[in-house]
């Protein structure tokens, strides 16, 4: 039947387009509001630009800097966030790594279509924790506006203040910054969940950590290569001899790019072990590339003689933390951001 005939007929028993919209059935482009049911259901993952700072081989010239976010749905709880100088595969997968480390494992992530969040890598880790990885719809961005609302508050509360600061470099930034997200916004009551975030993920968090040798796999890398008849495998420009059973087979190769001295091969699911290298042409993967070290603030600056807001916050944040005794020296975090 003809679609003209069918609205006729349903016309003529007073089903109409426009009496279905008034009855409740929302026109097209409109959807409803949502909202995970608990903590570590769905985290939303998302970039905000952020301030430039100097670019020291380039006298003059700076740099570009860029929060990645991930926010827990229910509670808008900032389950983890660093300020870093590139949007890559590695860098989304080092700070996806903490947040899971800080805060369990989430049944789903939803993000947008950036090449962060499209890569293999990403998904690999996904796929072995066991998460559900969800990209938006291009040009459809409905569902990440809780994230979106976040990094609006972080443009409007956070970089409004970190302008007056003197920051030349990302540790200086990443710290005021946590101490921010734990004095400020965790604490503030939330006009939509009527709870301040850290409490109300804490109130119904049920969190899963992970184990220790499911996390190292499942920020690993993987390709698939051939061996060939001398059982000798090629990647980014290394050779690694492997065992003789795997000449002229498919294999699985993992490894952390940041170490390519140490390649596993897998076959069929079984591992055998470490391939030998004997030619190593790059100890990092080539897709690695460490940003140029930036230059701490000026330790000959003369201190504010009034304490900044953020600056306020931070010795909060870090008194919460250390105590009286700053135990700051012994905690060495490799800056690979």
């Amino acid at each position: 039947m003809p679609p003209r005939s069918i609205r006729r007929h349903l016309g003529q028993r007073g089903l109409r387009r426009a009496d279905l919209v008034a009855g409740g059935r929302p026109p097209a482009g409109v959807f409803g509001r949502f909202q995970a049911e608990r903590p570590n259901e769905l985290w939303v993952a998302d970039y905000l630009d952020g301030p430039p700072l100097p670019f020291p081989p380039r006298p003059g010239s700076v740099r570009k800097t860029h929060l990645l976010l991930f926010l827990d749905d229910f509670s808008r709880l900032v389950v983890h966030a660093r300020w870093v100088l590139r949007e890559d595969a590695r860098t989304a997968q080092l700070a996806f790594r903490q947040a899971v480390i800080a805060r369990g494992r989430p049944s789903t992530l939803y993000t947008d279509h950036g090449a962060a969040f499209i890569s293999a890598a990403l998904r690999r880790t996904c796929a072995v924790l066991g998460v559900g990885l969800v990209h938006s719809t291009p040009n459809r961005p409905q569902g990440r506006g809780k994230g979106e609302r976040v990094l609006g508050t972080v443009d409007r509360q956070f970089l409004i203040e970190a302008k007056l600061e003197r920051i030349d470099a990302l540790a200086p930034l990443n710290d005021l910054f946590s101490a921010w997200v734990d004095q400020a916004y965790h604490q503030q009551v939330h006009s939509e969940t009527g709870q301040a975030p850290l409490e109300r993920f804490l109130d119904a968090a049920q969190i899963e950590q992970v184990p220790t040798e499911l996390l190292f796999e499942a920020f690993r890398w993987s390709v698939a290569r051939k061996a060939d008849a001398t059982a000798t495998i090629s990647l980014v420009g290394n050779r690694y001899q492997v065992n003789a059973a795997l000449a002229r087979r498919r294999v699985e190769l993992r490894f952390e790019p940041e170490d390519m001295t140490r390649v596993e091969v897998w076959h069929e699911g079984v591992s055998h072990g470490l391939g030998t290298p004997f030619k190593v042409a790059r100890h990092v993967h080539p897709q690695l590339r460490k940003p140029p070290a930036i230059p701490a603030a000026d330790a000959g600056a003369a201190p504010s003689a009034t304490p900044s807001y953020l600056a306020e916050l931070q010795a909060r944040h870090e008194h919460e933390r250390f105590g009286h005794i700053d135990y700051r020296p012994a905690i060495q975090e490799e800056e690979v951001w």
